[in-house]
């Protein structure tokens, strides 16, 4: 594991270790019924219309994006590259991924998911205790 070299990155890294925990614990609690429950937006995050896909689905999704987009966009940022802002984003465009996505994995169980968190997590936290203050 990298060595950390600032007092914020690890504070930051805590942060994301307490979350991602808190994240598991949850998915680990859910019974079959609401694993396969369809989704709602939150009250707090009104983009687009309901949620179609199962629970297990958007935490398998939520697990995945840990990795990728972001911690490229915090590896990008700290090593000075230009941010490319998201090209062709649309709520239509989101749906449609997310959509896709779905698709792809509508079996995914407990395991899976919180293996690629357990995983994504680790990379995260890795970079983020690896950040200096610069």
């Amino acid at each position: 594991m990298t060595q950390v070299t600032s007092s914020r990155g690890q504070e930051l890294a805590n942060r994301l270790q307490e979350t991602t925990s808190e994240f598991a614990a949850f998915i680990d609690s859910l019974n079959p019924q609401e694993w396969a429950m369809r989704g709602r937006n939150s009250p707090d995050w009104q983009l687009g219309e309901d949620e179609k896909r199962p629970v297990g689905t958007i935490a398998y999704h939520t697990a995945s994006i840990i990795s990728t987009p972001h911690v490229a966009l915090v590896r990008d940022a700290a090593e000075g590259r230009a941010l490319d802002p998201v090209q062709g984003w649309s709520v239509e465009a989101v749906a449609e991924g997310n959509a896709a996505f779905a698709e792809q994995h509508a079996e995914v169980g407990k395991p899976q998911v919180l293996e690629l968190l357990n995983t994504n997590t680790a990379s995260a936290l890795d970079l983020i205790r690896g950040l200096s203050d610069e």
